[in-house]
């Protein structure tokens, strides 16, 4: 059972980042498994912190789970946690908000293929 401190804000924006971040390719009707796999992972990830917050720690995770709006900054702030830093990785125009992190790094684009051009919507 998922926490009842997940709100259908909160549901929304990570179901909009999960989608966009699989080039609305998902099937929408495992979507929603994804997003409190997400949910799940966020929360552990923010537990973990917290025990061990003691001797300091410090997360390196992807950029969808270290935004404030729902992220593990989310949960741990939601926990009480009072020195949290959100630093995310934004490579220059990738449509990224930096406002979704307190301090926002620009890094030049890796060139690579679109990813999106080789992910096909399952067959019905």
């Amino acid at each position: 059972g998922l926490p009842q401190s997940i709100t259908p804000a909160l549901r929304e924006a990570q179901t909009a980042d999960i989608e966009a971040g699989h080039c609305g390719k998902v099937p929408p009707k495992i979507v929603q498994g994804i997003v409190d796999a997400q949910i799940v992972r966020d929360i552990w990830m923010a537990k973990v912190m917290l025990a061990n917050a003691g001797h300091g720690v410090v997360l390196l995770a992807g950029n969808g789970h270290v935004r404030r709006d729902f992220g593990v900054p989310y949960w741990l702030r939601l926990r009480g946690a009072q020195h949290v830093r959100a630093v995310g990785y934004t490579e220059d125009g990738s449509g990224e908000n930096a406002s979704q992190y307190d301090d926002a790094r620009a890094v030049p684009p890796h060139p690579r293929p679109d990813p999106c051009a080789t992910l096909q919507m399952p067959a019905k």
